[in-house]
């Protein structure tokens, strides 16, 4: 049997190869381990290893990390992939990439590839924004606090932070001056989440949110303050 982690995000698909690997031992408590390196690779050993029996029970586990990266450890594969693939042996790899060619052929002999591809910097800052609005919305002091640290650290301007709550709140404003989510000009969808997040402010409440927001920014620009400070503190009294 044989199983390959892989792909662009590199942590991730290492520490789901780890995972496995410790389930898989706990699964075959009394298999022998072994492990195969590109460094130090030896066909004679890989072949034992393939071939041979362990111990105990006919049964083990071969750990391996950019074996492919190895020429002769990469040949070795192709050449015994089919017995590999059959073996009751596990084989458990870990690879930076595989090319194209390369993954055709393994799926051809059924192995198991497990892919673990890396968003974009910027899909994952645009996800993370929302939990923002989210967090004001539902008045969550802990919440809010966590997000808008959160963003900071994800590389967020104090500026975009600023206008993600205000945003929140305006939209609260919006809602609350209209009985009828049609005459808000607002997508149906966010108007209709932006009117659950009233339940928790109340019509007045979220007229003063949007007033105190907009007090916060004039006054930290005026006395030359951190507007990532003030919005963190601003987080913990709402």
């Amino acid at each position: 049997m044989l199983y390959i982690y892989f792909g662009s995000d590199i942590n991730k698909s290492q520490l789901a190869w780890r995972k496995f690997a410790e389930a898989v031992k706990t699964k075959r408590p009394d298999a022998e381990v072994f492990e195969l390196a590109e460094d130090i690779f030896s066909e004679t050993s890989a072949d034992e290893l393939l071939h041979g029996q362990g111990l105990f029970v006919s049964k083990h586990i071969v750990l391996a990390k950019r074996l492919l990266q190895n020429q002769e450890a990469e040949q070795w594969l192709f050449d015994n992939l089919k017995d590999i693939s059959e073996a009751d042996h596990m084989f458990l790899l870990w690879e930076e990439k595989l090319l194209a060619p390369q993954k055709q052929k393994l799926e051809k002999f059924g192995a198991e590839l497990k892919e673990f591809i890396k968003k974009p910097e910027a899909e994952i800052k645009d996800n993370f924004i929302f939990s923002i609005g989210d967090a004001l919305g539902a008045r969550d002091r802990l919440k809010l606090w966590k997000a808008v640290a959160g963003a900071s650290l994800k590389g967020y301007e104090p500026e975009e932070i600023f206008w993600q709550l205000f945003g929140t709140a305006r939209n609260m404003a919006l809602v609350a001056r209209e009985e009828s989510d049609q005459d808000i000009p607002l997508h149906p969808f966010v108007a209709k989440k932006t009117r659950g997040y009233l339940r928790n402010w109340g019509d007045e409440g979220a007229l003063k949110l949007t007033g105190d927001l907009m007090a916060l920014y004039h006054n930290v620009r005026r006395e030359s303050r951190d507007l990532d400070v003030a919005l963190e503190r601003f987080a913990l009294e709402i």
